[in-house]
């Protein structure tokens, strides 16, 4: 598996490399396409003391920040709807009730939302509108459960992150990564994560 990718790469086939890279997502749980922008580097998202938004919609990644968008594979099997009225009452004390359909406002308490879900939820997710298309966004607990979609990733020395090596267990390296044989860098710190007002002017 790892040569046939390599292969691909080398030769600059990407396309039949992305085939073997949502394949092998795929195998792995990771199903689940979105995308942000970034204005900086990020290998490490910080789910803790920060937020990281993901939204399945390219368009509106495009108002998450001033990078570049990004494709990204999450496990988003187990994530509370903050537009479930259950999920609302139980989170009435962090959030005001207006400030569930501001992405923001959400982010501001998602610290605190994120111990008061834990462990029952992995994450959570809600709804906004977009030109009357409605658009799912995506806030994990934990950076493991993201992953790079890009075709081709480099670890930090430059070589290529062998196919067998991108959805390792456990990793919160967003390139996968092994680390008794790759190089495994720190964390890097994270801008503000939350999407920009032009984005959340489109909320329901």
């Amino acid at each position: 598996m790892d040569q046939e990718y390599r292969n691909y790469v080398e030769s600059g086939n990407l396309a039949a490399a992305q085939r073997m890279v949502d394949d092998e997502a795929s195998r792995h749980g990771f199903s689940h396409e979105v995308f942000r922008s970034n204005e900086t580097l990020v290998h490490v998202f910080d789910t803790v003391s920060r937020s990281a938004w993901f939204t399945e919609n390219h368009e509106d990644a495009l108002d998450y920040g001033d990078g570049p968008v990004s494709r990204y594979f999450l496990k988003s099997d187990n994530f509370a709807s903050l537009d479930n009225p259950t999920i609302r009452h139980r989170l009435s004390d962090l959030v005001r009730p207006e400030d569930f359909d501001d992405l923001c406002g959400v982010t501001y308490a998602m610290a605190a939302i994120r111990e008061q879900l834990l462990p029952e939820f992995l994450g959570v997710r809600t709804e906004s509108y977009g030109m009357g298309e409605k658009i799912d966004h995506f806030n994990p607990f934990h950076p493991h459960l993201i992953r790079s979609a890009e075709a081709v990733v480099y670890d930090d020395r430059g070589e290529l992150v062998p196919l067998s090596h991108r959805f390792p267990p456990g990793s919160s390296d967003i390139r996968g990564l092994t680390p008794s044989v790759l190089f495994t860098p720190e964390p890097l710190p994270n801008p503000s994560l939350a999407p920009s007002r032009r984005s959340l002017a489109r909320s329901k």
